[in-house]
C-alpha cells in the first residue's frame, strides 16, 4: 500500500493549497480592479465637475461681455440721438418683450436687452445659458440741471409734487398726468389737457443754458391752442413773470410767439403726429433768448421782455382748450455740456 495512501493524504488533498492560492490571487485581483475603477470614476466625476465649473465660468463671461455691450449699444443710440436697433426707443435695446429678438453678442450665444427703468435710467440684461448678469446704467447728459423723461412715474400718475412737477399754483387739478405707450424715448410721456397747467421749478440764475422739450401733437387733437411757456419769476400763488409763450394753433397749423399779443419773429407750420423739438437757448448773462421749433428759429430776443429777473423759474405746460398733447425727454443742459458727454454709472444688480 502506498504510504501517502496510508496516512490519509489523497492526491486531490495534496493539490488543495493550490487552489487556496488561485482563489486569494483572484481576491486581490479583484479587490485591486475595484480600488482601480474607483479612481478612474473619481477622477473622471472630478474632472467632470471642473469641466462644468469652467463651461460656467466662460458663460459668467460672455453674459458680463454681452451687458457691457449692450451698455455701449445704447450709450450709442443716447450719444446719436437715434434709434439704432429699431425697437422704437432711443437708449433701449430689443425694448419689445420679444426674448427671441434680443440680439447676440459674440461666440456661444449671449443675449442682451436694455430697458428703461426711471429718467436716464435703464435695465441691462444679460443671459447665457444658466448665468446672466443684470445692471442698472445710468447716463446723465453732463451739465444737465433737469431731465425728465417719465419713464420713473406710473401710467395715469398725477404729477402734483412728483418729480418737481406742479399744478399752476399748487392746484393740483391742474397737474398733468403720466401717459403710458406713447413717447419719443421708452414708453412714457406727461399728458396735457384743457385743464392742466404743469409747471416745473428751476433755480438757475446765470449762465448760458438750453431748454428742450420734445412735443407730440395729434393728429386729432381736440380743442383750438395749447402753449409752451417759460417764466423768470414764478412763485406759487404770488408773483409771476413771462419771458417766453409759444402759442400752437390748430385751426391753421400755425406755430409763433405771443408773448406780447401779436406774432413775435416768425410764424412756423404746426406738424402733427411727429415728436418735434422746442428749444429755447438762454443767456442769463446777456439777457437774451432765441427759440426754435422744429429746429426753425422762431424769434431772438430779450429774456425780461416784460421785467422779472435774469434767471428761470419755472416752465408751464398750458393745455388752454386742448386735449391729448403730449411732452417728453424735458431737459435744461448748461451750453457746452460740461465737456459734451454723458456722466455714465452701471451698477450690477444683485
Amino acid at each position: 500500500m502506498n504510504c501517502a495512501h496510508a496516512q490519509g493524504h489523497s492526491p486531490l488533498a495534496a493539490r488543495a493549497p493550490r487552489y487556496a492560492r488561485r482563489g486569494s490571487l483572484l481576491v486581490a485581483t479583484v479587490l485591486g480592479m475595484t480600488i482601480l475603477l474607483l479612481v478612474v470614476a473619481t477622477m473622471v466625476i472630478s474632472g467632470g465637475r471642473e469641466a462644468e465649473l469652467t463651461q460656467l465660468r466662460f458663460q459668467e463671461a460672455r453674459a458680463g461681455y454681452a451687458a457691457d455691450a449692450g451698455a455701449n449699444m445704447a450709450l450709442r443710440e443716447i450719444k446719436r440721438n437715434s434709434d439704432v436697433d429699431g425697437d422704437g426707443a432711443i437708449g433701449t435695446i430689443s425694448n419689445d418683450s420679444n426674448a427671441n429678438t434680443d440680439p447676440t453678442v459674440g461666440v456661444g450665444g449671449a443675449r442682451v436687452r436694455v430697458t428703461p427703468t426711471g429718467s436716464n435710467v435703464y435695465t441691462v440684461t444679460s443671459r447665457t445659458g444658466t448665468p446672466s448678469r443684470s445692471y442698472t446704467l445710468t447716463a446723465t447728459p453732463s451739465g444737465a440741471a433737469h431731465s425728465d423723461g417719465f419713464e420713473g412715474y406710473t401710467t395715469g400718475q398725477s404729477l402734483q409734487n412728483v418729480g418737481g412737477w406742479w399744478g399752476w399754483d399748487n392746484d393740483s387739478n391742474a397737474a398733468g398726468t403720466v401717459e403710458g405707450g406713447a413717447a419719443r424715448t421708452g414708453v412714457k410721456s406727461q399728458r396735457i389737457d384743457s385743464t392742466t397747467d404743469s409747471v416745473r421749478l428751476y433755480t438757475q440764475t446765470s449762465g448760458q443754458w438750453v431748454y428742450t422739450a420734445w412735443q407730440f401733437i395729434p393728429t386729432n387733437v381736440t380743442g383750438s391752442e395749447t402753449y409752451f411757456i417759460l417764466l423768470n419769476t414764478y412763485s406759487a400763488g404770488g408773483a409771476k413773470s413771462w419771458s417766453t409763450q409759444i402759442r400752437f394753433q390748430f385751426n391753421n397749423n400755425t406755430v409763433y410767439d405771443n408773448m406780447q399779443g401779436g406774432v413775435t419773429g416768425s410764424t412756423r407750420t404746426l406738424v402733427r403726429n411727429q415728436w418735434v423739438p422746442i428749444t429755447v437757448l438762454i443767456n442769463l448773462d446777456a439777457g437774451t433768448q432765441t427759440v426754435s421749433y422744429n429746429n426753425q428759429v422762431l424769434f431772438t430776443g430779450s429774456w425780461n421782455r416784460q421785467g422779472g429777473a435774469r434767471r428761470l423759474q419755472a416752465v408751464d405746460l398750458y393745455g388752454s382748450s386742448s386735449k391729448g398733447v403730449l411732452y417728453d425727454d424735458i431737459s435744461l443742459t448748461a451750453v457746452g455740456g460740461g465737456g459734451g458727454g454723458s456722466t455714465v454709472t452701471m451698477v450690477e444688480t444683485p
